[in-house]
Protein backbone atom coordinates (compact mmCIF):
# COMPACT_ATOMS: atom_id res chain seq x y z
CA UNK A 1 0.00 0.00 0.00
CA UNK A 2 1.05 3.24 -0.88
CA UNK A 3 0.86 5.69 2.53
CA UNK A 4 3.74 6.90 4.04
CA UNK A 5 3.98 9.34 7.02
CA UNK A 6 6.13 12.87 6.34
CA UNK A 7 6.72 14.43 9.80
CA UNK A 8 2.97 14.54 11.63
CA UNK A 9 1.01 14.39 8.27
CA UNK A 10 0.26 10.85 6.20
CA UNK A 11 -0.15 10.71 2.44
CA UNK A 12 -2.30 7.87 0.90
CA UNK A 13 -2.38 7.03 -2.67
CA UNK A 14 -6.43 5.60 -2.79
CA UNK A 15 -8.85 4.38 -5.77
CA UNK A 16 -12.51 4.69 -5.21
CA UNK A 17 -15.37 2.29 -6.73
CA UNK A 18 -18.19 4.25 -7.92
CA UNK A 19 -21.30 1.56 -8.52
CA UNK A 20 -24.65 3.09 -9.09
CA UNK A 21 -27.96 0.95 -9.72
CA UNK A 22 -31.25 2.29 -9.63
CA UNK A 23 -30.50 6.13 -9.10
CA UNK A 24 -28.26 4.67 -6.26
CA UNK A 25 -24.64 4.28 -5.32
CA UNK A 26 -22.36 2.00 -2.86
CA UNK A 27 -20.90 3.01 -0.21
CA UNK A 28 -18.96 1.81 2.85
CA UNK A 29 -17.91 2.58 6.20
CA UNK A 30 -16.13 1.72 9.33
CA UNK A 31 -18.70 0.26 11.97
CA UNK A 32 -17.53 2.66 14.90
CA UNK A 33 -18.28 5.64 12.28
CA UNK A 34 -20.72 8.08 11.19
CA UNK A 35 -18.99 9.00 7.65
CA UNK A 36 -19.53 6.88 4.27
CA UNK A 37 -17.07 6.89 1.46
CA UNK A 38 -16.45 4.91 -2.14
CA UNK A 39 -15.40 1.32 -1.40
CA UNK A 40 -11.86 0.76 -2.75
CA UNK A 41 -8.75 1.19 -1.34
CA UNK A 42 -4.66 1.94 -1.32
CA UNK A 43 -2.96 1.46 -4.44
CA UNK A 44 0.19 -1.01 -4.20
CA UNK A 45 3.40 -0.31 -5.53
CA UNK A 46 3.70 -0.89 -9.06
CA UNK A 47 0.01 -1.17 -9.31
CA UNK A 48 -2.43 0.84 -12.03
CA UNK A 49 -5.26 2.50 -10.06
CA UNK A 50 -7.41 0.85 -12.67
CA UNK A 51 -6.22 -2.46 -11.21
CA UNK A 52 -6.24 -1.99 -7.65
CA UNK A 53 -10.03 -0.43 -7.41
CA UNK A 54 -11.00 -4.28 -9.18
CA UNK A 55 -8.48 -6.06 -6.40
CA UNK A 56 -10.03 -3.88 -3.53
CA UNK A 57 -13.51 -4.51 -4.67
CA UNK A 58 -13.33 -8.15 -5.38
CA UNK A 59 -11.51 -8.80 -2.16
CA UNK A 60 -14.40 -6.27 -0.46
CA UNK A 61 -17.37 -7.86 -2.01
CA UNK A 62 -16.22 -11.23 -3.93
CA UNK A 63 -17.93 -9.86 -6.93
CA UNK A 64 -15.75 -9.64 -10.37
CA UNK A 65 -16.59 -5.63 -11.30
CA UNK A 66 -14.88 -3.68 -14.49
CA UNK A 67 -14.03 -0.07 -15.19
CA UNK A 68 -16.41 1.37 -17.12
CA UNK A 69 -14.65 5.15 -17.11
CA UNK A 70 -12.29 7.17 -14.99
CA UNK A 71 -14.67 9.92 -13.31
CA UNK A 72 -12.44 11.93 -11.18
CA UNK A 73 -9.18 12.42 -10.04
CA UNK A 74 -8.64 14.12 -6.51
CA UNK A 75 -6.15 15.95 -4.45
CA UNK A 76 -7.55 15.56 -1.23
CA UNK A 77 -6.52 17.64 2.58
CA UNK A 78 -7.93 16.55 5.36
CA UNK A 79 -7.54 16.08 9.43
CA UNK A 80 -8.44 13.20 11.12
CA UNK A 81 -8.47 12.95 14.71
CA UNK A 82 -5.67 16.08 14.95
CA UNK A 83 -3.75 14.29 12.19
CA UNK A 84 -3.34 16.11 8.71
CA UNK A 85 -3.99 13.60 5.73
CA UNK A 86 -2.95 14.45 1.60
CA UNK A 87 -4.72 11.46 -0.69
CA UNK A 88 -4.33 11.58 -3.84
CA UNK A 89 -7.01 9.39 -5.02
CA UNK A 90 -8.83 7.72 -8.56
CA UNK A 91 -12.39 7.21 -8.87
CA UNK A 92 -13.62 4.86 -11.40
CA UNK A 93 -17.25 4.06 -12.58
CA UNK A 94 -17.32 0.17 -12.21
CA UNK A 95 -20.20 -1.84 -13.75
CA UNK A 96 -20.77 -5.32 -12.60
CA UNK A 97 -19.91 -8.10 -15.01
CA UNK A 98 -22.99 -10.17 -14.45
CA UNK A 99 -26.35 -8.36 -13.82
CA UNK A 100 -27.56 -11.48 -11.09
CA UNK A 101 -24.67 -10.68 -9.26
CA UNK A 102 -26.50 -7.22 -7.87
CA UNK A 103 -28.25 -9.50 -5.93
CA UNK A 104 -25.17 -10.91 -3.96
CA UNK A 105 -25.38 -6.14 -2.83
CA UNK A 106 -29.04 -5.89 -1.85
CA UNK A 107 -29.28 -5.90 1.58
CA UNK A 108 -27.09 -3.85 3.72
CA UNK A 109 -23.67 -6.18 4.27
CA UNK A 110 -20.58 -6.46 6.73
CA UNK A 111 -16.91 -7.13 5.83
CA UNK A 112 -14.27 -7.72 8.18
CA UNK A 113 -11.26 -6.11 6.91
CA UNK A 114 -7.87 -6.33 9.08
CA UNK A 115 -10.21 -6.70 12.08
CA UNK A 116 -12.11 -3.60 12.24
CA UNK A 117 -15.60 -4.25 10.07
CA UNK A 118 -16.81 -2.64 7.37
CA UNK A 119 -20.40 -1.63 6.46
CA UNK A 120 -21.98 -1.81 3.08
CA UNK A 121 -25.16 0.07 2.20
CA UNK A 122 -26.98 1.54 -0.86
CA UNK A 123 -27.38 5.09 -0.88
CA UNK A 124 -30.16 7.23 -2.67
CA UNK A 125 -28.27 9.34 -4.89
CA UNK A 126 -30.69 12.48 -4.00
CA UNK A 127 -30.83 11.93 -0.52
CA UNK A 128 -26.68 12.45 0.03
CA UNK A 129 -26.98 15.63 0.96
CA UNK A 130 -28.51 14.68 3.92
CA UNK A 131 -25.65 11.40 4.70
CA UNK A 132 -22.00 12.13 6.21
CA UNK A 133 -20.12 11.46 3.04
CA UNK A 134 -16.41 12.06 2.35
CA UNK A 135 -14.99 13.58 0.30
CA UNK A 136 -17.73 15.68 0.77
CA UNK A 137 -17.39 17.17 -2.92
CA UNK A 138 -19.17 13.72 -3.59
CA UNK A 139 -22.26 15.04 -2.59
CA UNK A 140 -22.73 17.25 -5.41
CA UNK A 141 -20.49 15.29 -8.24
CA UNK A 142 -22.00 12.13 -7.84
CA UNK A 143 -25.55 13.87 -8.85
CA UNK A 144 -23.56 15.10 -12.36
CA UNK A 145 -21.12 12.49 -13.18
CA UNK A 146 -18.78 13.35 -16.34
CA UNK A 147 -18.08 12.20 -19.33
CA UNK A 148 -14.77 13.03 -19.35
CA UNK A 149 -12.67 12.61 -16.53
CA UNK A 150 -12.26 15.77 -14.05
CA UNK A 151 -9.86 16.85 -11.61
CA UNK A 152 -10.71 17.94 -7.77
CA UNK A 153 -8.89 19.25 -5.22
CA UNK A 154 -10.74 19.51 -1.82
CA UNK A 155 -10.21 20.37 1.65
CA UNK A 156 -12.80 18.29 4.38
CA UNK A 157 -12.27 18.16 8.13
CA UNK A 158 -13.45 15.15 10.04
CA UNK A 159 -13.88 13.85 13.47
CA UNK A 160 -13.79 10.46 14.42
CA UNK A 161 -14.17 8.32 17.11
CA UNK A 162 -11.73 5.87 16.54
CA UNK A 163 -7.67 5.46 15.24
CA UNK A 164 -7.83 6.61 11.97
CA UNK A 165 -5.46 3.53 10.67
CA UNK A 166 -8.49 1.25 11.12
CA UNK A 167 -10.73 3.86 9.17
CA UNK A 168 -8.80 3.88 6.19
Amino acid sequence: MITFEVEKSRFLYRTGGVLIRDKSVLLNRPEQEAYWFMPGGRVEINERSEDAVLREMREETGLEMQVERLMWTSENFFTLQGRRHHEIAFYYLLSLRAEADYARLEAPFEIQDNGATVCYGWHKLDTLSDLELVPTFLKLELLRLPDTPFHIVHQDIMVSTSDPKESE
